[in-house]
């Protein structure tokens, strides 16, 4: 599948400002927006495996959001002890966690500064349908995750008002129908589990649009704006794929207060996934 001829964001998006994915979830639009999908993505992200401490201390697990993923790493960070923001090139990047050192970087998508099989969950929003080389970068994702470690989506849903919609960043890129997502991940070697729907209320600035909005989240099977893919990394599948031997690319690109990022993240991420596999030899 090629991505749809859209080669600039939407009116709502251009370059006038390159923190519009930023702004958008400044609004009371982009505020109930982050709050529908996450409610969705509760059901999906795994709580607290058995490694996890007493008293609510977070597991050594590591997850990484991808894509424009940051209104959503709260949700990872309360379940994950690690977590790092991965922003796509050409979407600026914006400090993540506040007032603290930052997780967030900015990376050539295709060559993700990530040691292979090293996470347990990849989560992507606002990634697959911008992504220029949607193939590879599906292998590169399978690539950096651990076997059976769980890969989750959000991506417009075709023929949705919201896909098809130039105030929201969910209607720039190429969207998809539930069985195109399905075939595509499938062929990269990922099983796909449950689809879950979200967004079933068109986008509307209107005073009304938040309680209108949560009362339709309440009937699973309205059409929904976007698409919540719940997948796995299967290890039985044949790759065989060559991968480019490019220079990996991470930059900070930090919009707000200093970042504290060193570009050895990779190698933070390689202590962590270290002393997970210490821990359960």
């Amino acid at each position: 599948m090629t991505v749809r001829d859209d080669n600039h964001l939407p009116s709502a998006f251009s370059d006038e400002g390159m923190d519009a994915f930023h702004r958008f979830y400044k609004t009371r639009l982009g505020h109930m927006t982050r709050h529908l999908i996450s409610s969705k993505l509760k059901t999906i992200i795994d709580a607290p495996s058995p490694s996890a401490g007493k008293n609510g201390k977070k597991d050594d697990r590591i997850a990484v959001g991808l894509g424009y993923a940051r209104p959503y790493l709260r949700l990872l960070d309360s379940v994950y002890g690690q977590v790092i923001g991965l922003q796509s090139a050409g979407i600026e990047a914006v400090q993540w966690p506040r007032k603290r050192p930052s997780r967030m970087a900015v990376v050539d998508e295709s060559q993700l500064p990530v040691p292979a099989s090293s996470l347990d969950t990849l989560l992507l929003v606002h990634a697959l349908e911008i992504a220029p080389d949607q193939p590879a970068f599906l292998d590169e994702c399978w690539r950096v995750l651990k076997s059976q470690a769980r890969l989750v989506l959000v991506v417009p849903h075709r023929g949705s008002m919201w896909a098809g919609s130039d105030t929201t960043p969910f209607g720039y890129g190429q969207p998809y129908s539930v069985n195109q997502i399905r075939s595509m991940l499938k062929t990269h070697g990922f099983e796909v589990g449950k689809v879950h729907r979200a967004l079933a209320v068109p986008p509307s600035h209107s005073l009304l649009f938040p309680r209108i909005a949560r009362l339709a989240e309440r009937f699973p099977y309205l059409f929904g704006g976007v698409l919540i893919v719940d997948a796995r990394k299967m290890i039985y599948s044949v790759r065989g794929l060559p991968v480019a031997d490019r220079k990996r690319i991470l930059r900070p690109a930090l919009i707000g207060i200093n970042s504290g990022l060193v570009p050895g993240i990779d190698r933070r991420i390689k202590r962590q996934h270290s002393k997970s596999e210490c821990s359960h030899e």
